[in-house]
């Protein structure tokens, strides 16, 4: 049964059904954070879209219309941030068109029968909630005026429908409109938006009982699949300790914490909340993985004895960060060949993987097959372009096969996109060595870098 938020309290005091909270964007915080709270993850039509006010207000005024092709733009950002513009309502799509690693499609344009059959559905769903359910709208970033027309429109074509509106503003005076009335929250640095005060407002404001329902990769998996917002941190620390306490029954919370641990470091801490998961879902793989790489972390494993229990679950789970956890740890038993086997599977499944072409290209260079590691790293780096860890490699092919000024043009062209210390220090070592290489009169040999 899907989830029914609290009461909401109107602007002029009157109290209204219990109501459904649906996202009219302006980003995907607002998606993220009622379906994180509320526990309700039915998708609606303006969660992931970057939604501007007047390209709401058309798509409501004109009754959902079609995407046309002619009015689609790229727009290019950095390795992590292209999407593509609908140039007659200006609709930002970030995560409904096919990457290839980290960048949109080239053939982009040849996916929009899909896009509008996929609106089309989400229109259909949009209608029959206001049909058959009251609604509480949130919409981030709306000025008093576009409140108003917003909420004019909704009434024009909806006018049968209970709805009732919240906007979640920052620094703007609050205001008062007949269906609805805006609060303060300050902006975010994250896409997803800041939990606690999400957690705050949407209990303060009567539209759930109790937050923290649902746990970053359930929601994002579940409406995103494979496209999702870049991996980063989503929560602080605090965050994910209220969640736990709220919603301890909840094992997606301890496998986020776990991994918050992991990226610190913090293994034993990490292999701990791996184990506090798996005892409420004992074969979920995701779970399995983070406790192995978090005692691999802490020498707390052999890596044969890993390797077999990793080979075991690929046998359930053939996921591609599985595969490229077997194919390093056949790496650090010296099995080249059984590793350059599965990293040759794990790319038939999933070829736009970054990280299997980085481990192609790792396992290529220990046996000094420099030619097609420097292949394999040019196929991550296409996926990913500026990423630090595959300019290091790279590099260090570049100096093996002895072009060494070559790897360094790399990284100093590198640094102008993208501030890094440690390619930073790796240019500082590859000057060092170009210049003693000078003093010798002799060929850099590669093996100071390695």
């Amino acid at each position: 049964m899907p989830y029914r938020a609290g009461p909401f309290r109107y602007g002029n005091g009157e109290e209204t059904a219990i109501r459904k909270l649906i996202s009219l964007g302006v980003r995907c915080e607002v998606a993220f954070q009622l379906r994180q709270h509320s526990g309700d993850n039915t998708a609606h039509y303006f969660d992931w879209l970057i939604t501007p006010p007047e390209g709401l207000l058309r798509i409501i005024r004109d009754d959902f219309p079609a995407f046309e092709p002619q009015n689609a733009g790229l727009r290019k950002g950095n390795e992590r941030s292209g999407c593509v513009v609908d140039k007659a309502t200006g609709v930002c799509f970030v995560h409904q068109f096919p990457r290839r690693g980290k960048l949109i499609a080239p053939d982009y344009l040849a996916h929009y029968p899909a896009l509008n059959t996929k609106f089309n559905y989400l229109a259909d769903r949009f209608r029959s909630t206001l049909r058959d359910h009251p609604v509480c709208f949130v919409r981030r970033d709306m000025t008093e005026e576009m409140a108003l027309r917003l909420e004019g429109a909704m009434r024009a074509r909806f006018p049968k429908a209970d709805v009732c509106f919240l906007y979640v503003n920052a620094g703007c005076a609050p205001f008062i409109t007949p269906l609805g009335h805006s609060v303060e929250l300050s902006a975010h640095t994250t896409g997803l938006g800041d939990s606690l005060a999400w957690s705050k407002l949407l209990v303060a404001e009567r539209l759930v009982e109790r937050p923290f329902r649902l746990a970053t990769a359930q929601v994002l998996s579940a409406n995103l699949g494979d496209n999702h917002i870049a991996e980063e941190d989503r929560h602080p620390v605090e965050a994910l300790t209220m969640a736990m306490r709220v919603n301890p029954q909840n094992p997606w919370f301890a496998h986020e914490f776990g991994i918050w641990a992991l990226k610190r470091k913090k293994f034993r801490r990490a292999a701990r909340l791996a184990e506090e998961a798996l005892a409420v879902e004992p074969g979920n793989p995701q779970f399995i993985e983070l406790r192995l790489r978090a005692l691999l972390g802490a020498r707390a494993i052999p890596p044969n004895e890993a390797l077999e229990q990793v080979t075991e679950v690929l046998k359930l789970s053939p996921r591609s960060s599985l595969s490229a956890l077997a194919a390093h740890l056949n790496l650090l038993l010296g099995q080249s060949d059984q590793s350059l086997a599965l990293l040759s599977e794990g790319l038939a499944r999933d070829p736009y993987n970054a990280d299997l072409h980085t481990l192609t290209a790792e396992a290529l260079f220990s046996e000094g097959r420099l030619a097609e590691a420097e292949a394999a790293i040019n196929a991550a780096l296409n996926l990913h372009p500026a990423g630090k860890a595959l300019v290091a490699l790279k590099a260090k092919i570049l100096c093996a096969r002895g072009e060494p000024e070559d790897a360094l043009q790399l990284v100093t062209r590198t640094l102008r996109q993208k501030p890094s210390y440690r390619l930073r220090f790796l240019k500082a070592r590859l000057a060092l060595g170009l210049a003693w290489r000078g003093l010798r009169f002799g060929r850099l040999s590669g093996g100071w870098f390695a």
